[in-house]
């Protein structure tokens, strides 16, 4: 590689040589202004993110727990409603046996009626 001085080149070169450099620091310019938006827009996007991850960790665990409380309600409601099978299913037990002496009564009765004639 050859080093060129200023004083071996011509005005024009270097004129185009000062054109190139002042286009070639604009560029440089804009795309630093550039960099400097997307760090910006980074940091706007993660900010977001650690808000959106952040409201659904709070959805995930309000989530959970509906899910345990209704799980609770239905745990309650099995064991109400059994206690309630079991209550009718002694009334039931209580009518039948009621039903079985009122025959027994009935039977009785007449007999008795049918000793009295």
């Amino acid at each position: 590689t050859e080093i060129v001085l200023e004083s071996d080149m011509s005005s024009s070169e270097l004129d185009d040589l000062r054109r190139e450099n002042i286009g070639l620091l604009e560029k440089q310019k804009t795309a630093e202004m550039n960099h400097s938006e997307c760090k910006k827009n980074n940091e706007v996007l993660r900010s977001q993110l650690l808000a959106l991850s952040n409201e659904r960790s709070e959805k995930e665990q309000l989530l959970t727990w509906a899910v345990d409380n209704l799980r609770s309600v239905s745990e309650s409601f099995s064991s109400i409603n059994q206690k309630l099978e079991e209550e009718v299913n002694t009334k039931k037990d209580e009518v039948t046996c009621m039903q079985r002496s009122l025959e027994l009564m009935s039977c009785e009765l007449i007999e008795s009626t049918n000793e009295v004639k």
